[in-house]
């Protein structure tokens, strides 16, 4: 199951963007939509994993959950793919690397490997590359949001 504070890096982090998003330092808008999409869809995703209740035992995702979760995630993809890595690096060190390397291969072995339990493992480093990415973007937010 997914951490309920992937859910607050979309509150804290689509706040910052947004600021990133109306900033003279970010040269494509279209690059900053696209950062705060994918965080956007990933939230969602998380969101219905995270909602209490389920059917059969304790933490069981419906299998609408898991397919509204999938299409999430692979939305959430679809648009990370799509952000200017090199530009986000000049936005703030160090950011769109973490976010290449950890949020979009995250969510790549999220997609690719989410249906099968044979590919649990790859599955969960998705995850874990998803985490740590939110774990660096908490760190850095205020840099980010302050441009230090």
């Amino acid at each position: 199951m997914r951490h309920s504070r992937l859910v607050l890096l979309g509150c804290l982090g689509v706040g910052t963007l947004i600021a990133a998003y109306a900033s003279p330092w970010f040269s494509s808008k279209d690059s900053a939509a696209h950062v705060i999409a994918a965080i956007g869809y990933h939230n969602n995703a998380a969101a219905i994993a995270n909602k209490p209740g389920g059917t059969g035992a304790v933490g069981t995702i419906s299998q609408a959950d898991w397919k509204a979760i999938a299409s999430y995630d692979k939305k959430a993809l679809d648009e990370a793919q799509q952000a200017d890595i090199s530009e986000m690096n000049s936005y703030h060190p160090g950011f769109g690397d973490h976010f290449k390397n950890e949020f979009i291969e995250g969510l790549r072995l999220i997609v690719d490997n989410g249906n099968d339990l044979a590919n649990a493992p790859a599955f969960l480093r998705g995850q874990i590359l998803v985490d740590r990415f939110g774990d660096w973007y908490e760190a850095n937010a205020n840099a980010i949001r302050n441009r230090k």
